[in-house]
């Protein structure tokens, strides 16, 4: 060897790259003078001098996988391995202990080195050099083409052996379906918890996966390669086999490929489709029906996981997810996109069955007024009877005052409870507060028009199918039971007892309205010691008792409210609830009909109307059943000549096909 003075050139006669090799031709201290060293045995490591690597030369004459476990050491300490033909360090460099690389027959080599290169001991590192046998019968398979062939239909015992072990196999599909591959863990006792990763391949060897090694995938027919390796990190390495999973499904639901707005699958609600979840898959659908109306879209089934929706508008822009079960607006088509929420979730081993109900459109009659420039006009006093629809809905109505007074806007509920807050703006579209309302909201008014909005409280996300009812009140033009100034007015002087029973029956009634029963209750009951001769006190105690399902306690005190005012339709009607709900149909129709007698009002014209029709569709005797449903049909008419309710309209339409 030549020993050129420093700062020479050293030409070279060769037109090939040269790589040069620089170290310490001293025992042990560099790739070729690495110290050879028994396996199964501790050696030490002296790192006397600063800025140098301990190497040290196996022989392997099996395959299998060389490990290396720190002992002890004074300081941090790093490994790397080399083969017989390169001085290259093989796979991530620099590693923490302990480590393992997977070997072949022959000559290898490790070194050692201080994680701070500066770093120096009298005392030695203490490294123990392991063997372990080849557990894998599946390798070598290193590479993609020496992947081992597999069935979509198998289970895997693979090793992970340090983060240069990458398994490779092939298997191929020859049908749609979906591919589930699951991760088993280690098949054998062990203290070690691996990370494990995989990467699933095209037949062109792209790379159409990465991530953990549980996934499930829609796949077209071909050929596909998939490679397991542990995830770098300071455990990367065990001495047992772990457990892969490979499963695949036939595609019989026929909805897939749909993971581009390209690719939606077509549907026409109302429909169950069977669809399986994929790992971070997206399936798009374009919903059609005849006329606009609604789609809600639920399982039947309890999902594992959360399930999103995205409604797709026409330029491609998503809207905001919801959760399922939700609904979406259709005009006569629209497209969604379904996803889970939980991306590395997956489950393809049975379909799932969503169900797409459809709504139609004439069941909110306001529809379309999402926005103030669209506000409906509405009547002060009348009900407004509409449909909430999760997370995008927006209702808005218009309505005017004529003269300052006290509004009060509440929200009614038919079967299940929306969470409804609300705006109020002017009649120019500005916000009179910044704050939202919540219901039921007093205040008073200026003489002008006004825009309310109603939706869902931002963060609340439901399913809502049913109605809901919006009543705005005028204190100068509502019914005398529906003002709050005059609901517990009694004849006479009105001393401070009496005011102040009065003021506790109004703030019962406020809390009524919030559905705050227990706590109304207790201010009715106050208020009734200080009012006792108000029936709209114990007809609103009735009532609290009527919703904490105290059912003889609602009823003793409506009836004492029809003592005190014979007249009071109001209790009567609550009378007639409480007998239906106990199914005393004959009490039930008599304080019905009683209260429609007393106040011919839609809405006591109606409860008597429902009061016959639950009797009729009871009984068993025909005649009677015919004479009930007749007498029920004329109550319902006469309830709609007072006012349209479209609840209503369906039962005279239903009663009329009967009956005929």
């Amino acid at each position: 060897a030549q020993e050129p003075e420093s700062n020479t050139k050293v030409p070279f006669d060769n037109p090939k790259a040269v790589t040069l090799y620089f170290g310490h031709y001293s025992d042990g201290l560099s790739y070729f003078s690495a110290k050879q060293v028994a396996l199964g045995h501790i050696v030490e490591l002296p790192f006397n001098k600063k800025g140098i690597s301990q190497f040290r030369r196996v022989k392997v004459e099996k395959p299998g996988y060389l490990v290396l476990h720190k002992v002890d050491a004074p300081f941090s300490i790093k490994c790397n391995f080399y083969n017989s033909r390169s001085p290259l360090p093989l796979g991530q460099e620099d590693r923490f202990f302990d480590q393992a690389i997977r070997v072949t027959p022959g000559q290898w080599v490790f070194s050692v080195f201080p994680e701070f290169r500066q770093d120096t001991s009298a005392k030695p590192a203490r490294v123990k050099v392991d063997f372990v046998e080849e557990f894998d019968s599946a390798e070598p398979n290193n590479s993609p083409e020496a992947a081992t062939i597999v069935s979509p239909n198998t289970r895997l015992e693979l090793g992970y052996i340090g983060t240069n072990d990458t398994d490779f196999y092939r298997f191929e599909v020859k049908q749609p379906g979906f591919i589930t591959i699951k991760d088993l863990g280690p098949l054998k006792k062990t203290q070690h918890s691996l990370v494990a990763q995989m990467k699933l391949y095209d037949s062109k060897h792209q790379a159409v996966y990465e991530g953990p090694t549980d996934l499930a995938r829609w796949l077209a027919p071909g050929l596909y390669y998939v490679s397991f390796f542990c995830e770098a990190s300071a455990e990367n390495f065990d001495t047992v086999p772990y457990g892969i999973n490979i499963s695949f499904a036939q595609d019989t639901d026929k909805i897939e490929p749909n993971n581009t707005p390209s690719q939606a699958t077509p549907v026409k609600v109302p429909a169950r489709i069977a669809m399986r979840f994929e790992t971070r898959g997206k399936d798009y659908f374009r919903l059609k029906s005849d006329q606009p109306g609604y789609v809600v879209i639920s399982s039947p089934e309890k999902l594992p996981f959360p399930v999103k929706l995205w409604p797709i508008n026409e330029d491609g822009s998503e809207q905001r997810a919801r959760f399922l079960p939700c609904a979406v607006r259709i005009n006569k088509q629209t497209m969604i996109r379904i996803s889970q929420e939980m991306p590395n979730d997956f489950r393809v081993d049975r379909p799932t069955n969503l169900d797409l109900m459809f709504i139609p459109g004439k069941e909110d009659i306001f529809e379309p007024n999402d926005s103030a420039r669209d506000a409906k006009p509405v009547l002060i006093g009348k009900d407004i009877q509409a449909l909430s629809i999760p997370a995008s809905d927006r209702d808005f109505y218009r309505f005017r005052l004529k003269a300052p007074d006290v509004v009060t806007m509440m929200i009614a509920h038919k079967g299940s409870k929306c969470p409804l807050v609300g705006r109020l703006y002017d009649k120019d579209g500005r916000e009179m507060s910044k704050e939202l309302i919540y219901f039921p909201l007093r205040t008073k008014l200026q003489a002008g028009e006004y825009v309310l909005e109603v939706m869902q409280e931002n963060g609340l996300q439901g399913l809502h199918i049913t109605p809901y009812v919006l009543r705005i009140l005028a204190e100068s033009t509502a019914p005398h039971e529906n003002r709050l100034s005059s609901r517990y007015q009694i004849k006479g002087k009105k001393d401070q007892r009496t005011k102040k029973g009065i003021e506790l029956a109004q703030k019962a009634y406020l809390l009524y309205l919030k559905e705050k029963y227990e706590e109304a209750a207790n201010l009715f009951v106050e208020a009734s010691r200080l009012i006792p001769t108000s029936p709209a006190v114990w007809n609103d105690l009735g009532a609290c008792y009527f919703n904490l399902n105290h059912f003889d306690n609602a009823k003793e005190n409506f009836k004492k409210a029809t003592v005190i005012s014979p007249s009071y339709s109001l209790a009567w009607r609550n009378l007639g609830v409480v007998a239906r709900k106990a199914g005393n149909h004959a009490e039930s129709i008599e304080y019905s009909k009683k209260a429609a007698s007393l106040d011919p009002t839609a809405k006591n014209l109606g409860y008597a109307g429902y009061a016959l029709l639950v009797a009729g569709v009871a009984t068993k005797d025909k005649a009677q059943q015919e004479q009930l449903l007749r007498d029920s049909l004329a109550y319902f008419e006469k309830s709609l000549q007072k006012q349209r309710n479209p609840e209503v309209e369906k039962r005279v339409k239903a009663l009329r096909q009967y009956l005929e």
